[in-house]
């Protein structure tokens, strides 16, 4: 079972597989994983929490005149409208971005990133991606790239940590569930902390993907993944799930 992982905005490849190594541990109990880490192409200044704690330099994977879905979130977190009202994730994301003017998200050359990776290791192909915040937004915007371009998606299952929906590839924007009748339909897990600041984000995007086939868990944490025993157990199960439902669907 082979997995891409894609860190989040200010960070790198070790910073992720640190972050994960309690989780992986866990699942490694159940499933040979073979996990493949790798750095965005963008340089960019440490995210909050990150300096200090691990070694840089550090990357993202949008281009550093571009936001990204998580930057403009986090942004509009920090300095909430003050005429939000919103009811829903995708209200939150269209109060506190779009009337801020926090726009222009052009996804192009972070999925380019992605599929030049995919590429790279087509004789072993991935049989998931697996992405944290800004990283998330990279691999799920690669996913609708995918269904847009009417291609096979060549993976099984997406896992998606304090994760953001993908920008709209015509208008700039971040995709939202009630504007569009599109989802990602391969299996996904999501893992969101109510106390992250991203929160509604995380929602957006697994209102995003297909009900049917969607698992979520809060975690109840903030803008990382928790490295707590009983939460890191909990997050494995979900992961397990999805894995064995690919293994069921393969042997019908």
């Amino acid at each position: 079972m082979k997995i891409l992982c894609l860190h989040g905005y200010g960070m790198n490849a070790n910073v992720l597989q640190t972050q994960l190594a309690p989780l992986l541990y866990e699942l490694r109990k159940s499933y040979d994983l073979q996990t493949t880490f790798v750095t965005g192409p963008t340089p960019a200044p440490a995210a909050f929490g990150i300096a200090g704690q691990y070694e840089g330099p550090f990357y993202r994977w949008f281009d550093a005149e571009t936001s990204s879905p998580a930057q403009l979130v986090s942004n509009a977190t920090r300095n909430r409208h003050p005429s939000d009202t919103s009811t829903s994730p995708e209200d939150y994301i269209r109060i506190n971005m779009r009337q801020r003017g926090l726009t222009n998200v052009d996804p192009t050359n972070a999925c380019d990133n992605i599929e030049s990776i995919m590429q790279t290791h087509d004789a072993a192909p991935f049989d998931a991606i697996l992405g944290f915040s800004e990283g998330a937004a990279a691999a799920a915007g690669w996913l609708y790239r995918q269904a847009a371009q009417n291609s096979k998606v060549p993976i099984k299952f997406a896992l998606f940590f304090s994760g953001t929906p993908p920008a709209h590839f015509e208008r700039k924007d971040v995709l939202l569930a009630d504007e569009t009748s599109e989802r990602i339909t391969i299996p996904t897990a999501h893992f969101i902390g109510s106390q992250d600041p991203a929160y509604e984000s995380g929602l957006a995007l697994y209102n995003l993907c297909e009900k049917a086939s969607a698992r979520i868990y809060d975690h109840g944490k903030g803008h990382n993944v928790p490295w707590d025993l009983k939460i890191t157990q909990a997050m494995a199960k979900e992961i397990l799930a999805v894995i064995r439902n690919c293994d069921d669907d393969e042997d019908t």
